[in-house]
């Protein structure tokens, strides 16, 4: 029977483990510098993706006018809220405070995806 590198260093054997597949790795030093050169470039990668995912460029400014997303609605009703609001405050992960034209806040922040720019018509 031949025995796998790692129950030669440990004296363990490995359950459920192709042992042919451990034959022939690299063990110490070798191992461990390959170890963190893999962790360095998967760190790498999960940095590129998430750059690639998040972009911080902020849809609306303060004093722009903006419409709401319903949440729920029903199937006649339209998807927008009726009433516009003012972006009163610009927060940096694309959020927004917003504030109608009687000065009463909207309940909650909301999100710049559930935005759009309001066009008064003249």
């Amino acid at each position: 029977m031949k025995y796998s590198s790692y129950e030669l260093l440990f004296k363990v054997i490995l359950k459920g483990i192709n042992y042919f597949k451990l034959i022939g790795q690299p063990l110490g030093e070798e191992r461990f510098t390959l170890l963190n050169y893999k962790r360095d470039l998967a760190h790498q990668t999960l940095a590129k993706k998430q750059t690639k995912q998040w972009n911080p460029s902020l849809k609306f400014k303060k004093g722009d006018i903006v419409l709401v997303k319903r949440e729920k609605r029903l199937k006649i009703q339209s998807k927008w809220h009726d009433k516009p609001y003012v972006v009163y405050h610009v927060h940096e992960n694309d959020t927004y405070d917003l504030i109608d034209e009687q000065g009463d806040f909207f309940r909650s922040r909301m999100n710049g995806n559930h935005l759009k720019m309001y066009h008064i018509e003249t």
